[in-house]
């Protein structure tokens, strides 16, 4: 699991908290939340010139000043690209969307990446023994107080660490909330 952790205050660092935030705060940038691309708009000369969007049933265009960019991860962007009628003729054709430039490598060649970890008892302190409702209380404490602890880990998610035995009980220490029940 890759993660940064910020060494100044142990909070896990996120592409909104290192770059977006600033970004919102020193430009002109705008976001809309909850807004779905659903196609690459283009003049004609096959120019990107905005994204047709839609929000809450919606529908609307974005037009961009200077430059569309595509970031919409492994998935999105091969089918954004092929719903803008980019990739594959035969594909394409098949859904009878418009094509634009016939491209056969878009949304093709996907490869599995099968993720293993190998698993060995050690005789070391490890987050699994955040099971143990003493021990996880004791781990809050330091996090909350000195940032300090197993829950400064990368894998270990300040807002999100859950760690249930039970739903009978549950102690909260700050923003960390850990089940204590049988």
């Amino acid at each position: 699991m890759s993660q940064t952790l910020s060494p100044d205050d142990q909070h896990r660092s996120s592409s909104q908290t290192s770059y977006l935030n600033r970004a919102i705060n020193n430009t002109s940038i705008v976001v809309y939340n909850s807004t779905l691309a659903n196609k690459i708009l283009f003049n004609a000369n096959n120019s990107a010139t905005g994204v047709a969007v839609q929000t809450a049933s919606l529908p609307f265009a974005l037009h961009a000043s200077s430059e569309v960019i595509l970031s919409a991860g492994v998935f999105q962007s091969p089918q954004l690209l092929m719903l803008s009628g980019i990739g594959p003729q035969e594909t394409l054709a098949s859904y009878e969307i418009p094509i634009l430039v016939d491209l056969r490598g878009v949304g093709q060649n996907f490869w599995d990446q099968a993720y293993y970890g190998a698993s060995f008892r050690v005789n070391v302190e490890t987050t699994s023994r955040l099971r143990e409702p003493i021990y996880a209380a004791q781990a809050a404490e330091n996090y909350t107080s000195t940032l300090t602890g197993p829950l400064t880990s990368v894998g270990v998610r300040r807002e999100l660490a859950l760690i249930w035995q039970g739903a009978d009980q549950a102690a909260e220490v700050g923003c960390v909330r850990f089940g204590v029940g049988s």
